[in-house]
């Protein structure tokens, strides 16, 4: 995951816990670029709209439209790693990981090693007498 200090972590809620239409766009694509560190359009709607939506789901992951994948993790070399994918629109953290961006990610010579796939533990078999 990314770490944030408490203070980001705060300033970054407090953002995201305003309804789009009212907050401070200017303070959310500063935030967003410090977190970040993408430079996005700060007069583009879409691109303020995608910040506040990375923000949101770096502060609340599970509550976002996308399921986090069950299926694939980051590699624990890689797991507090951000992949930027500005081609995408997606910024990719352990926590925030889907389906769609892992099998991307595997099928990309660029980020061999990053993704892995979660194996689950074989249960043993009891016979039957």
């Amino acid at each position: 995951m990314l770490r944030l200090s408490n203070e980001i972590k705060g300033r970054v809620e407090d953002v995201i816990n305003q309804p789009f239409e009212t907050l401070n766009k200017n303070l959310l694509m500063s935030l967003h670029r410090e977190v970040f560190s993408l430079q996005y359009c700060v007069t583009c709607k879409s691109e303020q709209i995608l910040a506040y939506i990375e923000l949101t789901r770096l502060i609340r992951p599970k509550k976002m439209s996308n399921p986090v994948s069950k299926k694939y993790k980051f590699s624990p070399k890689h797991k507090d790693s951000v992949i930027n994918m500005p081609n995408k629109r997606w910024v990719i953290t352990a926590e925030t990981l889907t389906d769609e961006q892992a099998k991307y990610l595997i099928a990309s010579d660029s980020f061999k090693g990053f993704i892995v796939e979660v194996k689950e533990p074989k249960k043993p078999t009891t016979k039957k007498d």
